[in-house]
């Protein structure tokens, strides 16, 4: 997985985040999981589950400082790219 987030691959970026989070294949860290997160959001292709789940971070202050404001505005775009999870939290 860490050869395919190498070559830029936003979906394997989102199964990093996963597995961190989860401690799937050694110990759980949130921080890494936000940072593989952050980074498939930000990618070009992201779906709308990264930016669903990256509201989520922020929101929870898992991995990174709870902030409101952040979590919101990934919620916007999440909904806005049709994620119904995010709508429900907006």
């Amino acid at each position: 997985m860490q050869q395919a987030a190498k070559a830029e691959k936003p979906r394997a970026y989102q199964l990093l985040s996963a597995e961190y989070n989860e401690g799937m294949g050694g110990a759980k860290d949130e921080q890494k999981a936000f940072h593989w997160n952050l980074k498939a959001a930000k990618a070009k292709n992201s779906g709308y589950e990264t930016l669903g789940n990256l509201d989520l971070f922020y929101y929870q202050g898992r991995g990174v400082e709870k902030n409101m404001r952040e979590g919101l505005k990934w919620s916007l775009k999440a909904a806005h790219h049709g994620n119904v999870g995010a709508m429900l939290d907006l």
